[in-house]
């Protein structure tokens, strides 16, 4: 315990706990300089704060997911992730689309809650298998960047056929 100027200072020799309640107790053994001690016992509680964040977010589920095929040329991607993320990195410099000639395509990014969303601005081609790569640059709002960068690849569904039909002639 310190004393400056009417303040008193406790100052534990190790951290406190974190989530805990403390009660501080001044008891009447305590004196001003005139040597009058405190005429009650006072006391007051407070709580510490919660541990820091220090998991890093992941990728909870993509939908194509993996490996899917006969995806709708006008899919979205989206990308879920399993906890609340910081919306000013979510943006397409932390993740790419490819086509399998490895093709970037440009996409629009929105996020509502803990999912992004990827609009392409075109539909993606018939028949072609794409890669999404989510970089690392994705933070959570306790500023915990995913751990690893993950990628997947999904394939678009074959053109339709509209070659006309013929009935043959009897």
């Amino acid at each position: 315990v310190s004393y400056n100027n009417k303040v008193a200072t406790f100052d534990p020799a190790n951290d406190l706990n974190y989530s805990t309640t403390y009660t501080v107790t001044v008891g009447t053994g305590v004196r001003d300089t005139a040597s009058n001690n405190l005429s009650a016992i006072s006391s007051w509680s407070f709580t510490t704060t919660s541990a820091p964040d220090t998991t890093p977010p992941t990728i909870a589920s993509t939908s194509p997911s993996g490996s899917s095929n006969n995806i709708l040329i006008s899919s979205d991607i989206t990308i879920t992730f399993s906890e609340a993320m910081d919306p000013s990195t979510i943006d397409t410099t932390n993740v790419t689309l490819q086509d399998s000639n490895g093709k970037s395509v440009g996409e629009v990014v929105s996020f509502n809650n803990r999912v992004a969303t990827f609009d392409t601005a075109n539909d993606l081609n018939y028949s072609t298998t794409y890669t999404v790569t989510v970089g690392t640059g994705f933070r959570d709002t306790a500023s915990n960047t995913l751990s690893a960068i993950s990628s997947w690849s999904f394939t678009t569904t074959s053109a339709l056929d509209t070659t006309p039909h013929t009935i043959p002639s009897p």
